[in-house]
């Protein structure tokens, strides 16, 4: 045993010197180990590494070293296997994107067959992969598991390293010029407004605009709604930024007014003589459903406010405009509720992402977090299956695929007999049959319960009769 112990530190110094990156991850994911070769390549002192949880939630403000613990993650949905060879995406010291080989070997703390791997050792390749990926992808394909997570790793680390966050993600057309449209914003101190349609995800823009031009956590970013402001918040918020601007102007910071369509007239004005009176000592940021200038021609907004409003603009499209995204985007969204909840999933099945990629989308970005976060719940295995997407999900494919002809009259009276009755057995099924349970979960009286069950002949369908 002590020959043993002579041994480590000839052990540790030969893992130390090796050319090879490697890491050692705890099983609750975090870095607990990481030689010299490894933090040379990603730019990162080993004491910054260490410690670092290769699982969390990105944000607006992610460091390096959480970037780079989240690039070292061991794969998941790839149960009892004891070594993994796969390709990750890394940046690089130099602020290169590269994609790597990594091999992930499980290590067992006790020498039971049985027992569950304490820790995971990283091997990270000297040879860039990127070019030969792209060679052999193929893009027509329905994306499997590991791709999607190559594709949202490679996105997080170029991305992140521009922004500060990881989730303008996406190859079509409309994510690169949104990208590009946000990258001019964040370049420049001028006031900018988001618009988009409800769901597009305009507050998360903007504040990755503020963000990107400010590069630091202690730049102020005042929130607002509109429907809940009011003139005193409006002024104090402006000096509260013009203080700031005099005593330290590169920490000045912005002001977010979220929902600016529906500012009321009154605050328009003050708005107006506010950003007058701060000249170019505070930044607004704006979120719209519609451009500004629609508004101000139909005299419902102050001309003069929206053009000094849209100095800047970036328009968001309906996640329709962009469906290539959505495989990349779902797996972005099941990775973030992996870090939030503790869930291990590996990603979708392909019949799964058939599904999210043909539905309408009509909430967009939110709907389809939504949608994934039912998913991830209900998923009682590595991948999430079309089973686990939520049934309002499938009736929706359901009902696109049989839209109606140009012909086809459409009887509204029974169309909303058939939604009341269907409403009205599902209450009843959750209730077990209560009646007076079933009529709370509808918002209605009993009385009023049974004389609908009784005039749309549910009474015996529903086999209850009390």
């Amino acid at each position: 045993m002590a020959r043993r112990r002579d041994g480590l530190p000839a052990l540790r110094r030969l893992v130390e010197e090796t050319t090879t990156p490697l890491a050692l991850i705890d099983d609750q994911g975090r870095i607990t180990y990481c030689n010299t070769a490894l933090a040379e390549l990603l730019g990162v002192a080993p004491d910054e590494l260490i410690g670092q949880p290769c699982r969390q939630p990105l944000s607006e403000t992610t460091s390096r070293a959480a970037l780079a613990a989240a690039a070292l993650a061991p794969p998941i949905g790839e149960a009892h296997l004891d070594s993994l060879r796969r390709d990750i995406s890394l940046t690089l010291a130099d602020g290169q994107l590269a994609v790597r080989r990594a091999s992930f070997v499980a290590m067992a703390s006790a020498p039971s067959e049985h027992a569950d791997p304490s820790h995971t050792l990283v091997f990270i390749e000297s040879e860039d992969r990127a070019a030969e990926r792209a060679q052999y992808s193929d893009p027509l394909a329905v994306p499997d598991p590991q791709r999607l997570q190559l594709e949202v790793g490679r996105f997080r680390q170029q991305v992140a390293a521009r922004y500060g966050i990881a989730s303008l993600i996406g190859n079509s057309s409309a994510a690169r010029r949104l990208r590009s449209q946000v990258e001019a914003a964040a370049a420049s101190a001028a006031h900018v407004l988001v618009s988009g349609p409800r769901g597009s995800g305009r507050e998360h823009v903007a504040r990755v605009i503020h963000y990107g031009h400010s590069g630091a956590e202690q730049v102020r970013l005042i929130t607002f709604e509109a429907d809940a402001l009011t003139p005193e918040l409006l002024r104090s918020a402006f000096a509260e930024l013009a203080t700031r601007a005099e005593n330290a102007p590169q920490t000045a910071g912005s002001i977010l007014l979220c929902h600016v369509d529906a500012l009321a007239a009154e605050l328009q004005a003050v708005l107006e003589d506010q950003i007058e009176l701060s000249g170019r000592g505070v930044r607004m940021l704006t979120t719209s459903e519609q451009p500004l200038e629609a508004l101000a021609s139909g005299e419902d907004f102050r001309t003069s406010l929206a053009a000094t409003l849209g100095t800047v603009a970036v328009h968001l499209e309906p996640l329709t405009a962009r469906r290539e995204d959505i495989p990349a985007l779902a797996q972005l969204l099941l990775e973030e509720h992996n870090a939030e909840n503790g869930q291990r999933l590996g990603g979708f099945e392909p019949e799964a992402i058939e599904s999210l990629t043909a539905y309408t989308w009509p909430g967009n970005v939110d709907e389809l977090s939504e949608i994934v976060r039912a998913a991830c719940a209900a998923a009682a295995g590595p991948l999430v299956r079309r089973a686990d997407l939520p049934q309002r999900l499938r009736h929706g494919l359901a009902a696109d695929a049989r839209p109606p002809t140009s012909d086809e009259a459409i009887e509204l009276d029974r169309f909303l007999e058939q939604i009341e009755e269907e409403l009205i057995r599902r209450a009843v099924h959750q209730a077990r049959g209560n009646r007076a349970k079933a009529a709370r979960l509808l918002g209605i009286t009993r009385p009023r319960l049974y004389r609908r069950v009784m005039q749309l002949g549910l009474e015996e369908s529903d086999g209850h009769s009390s």
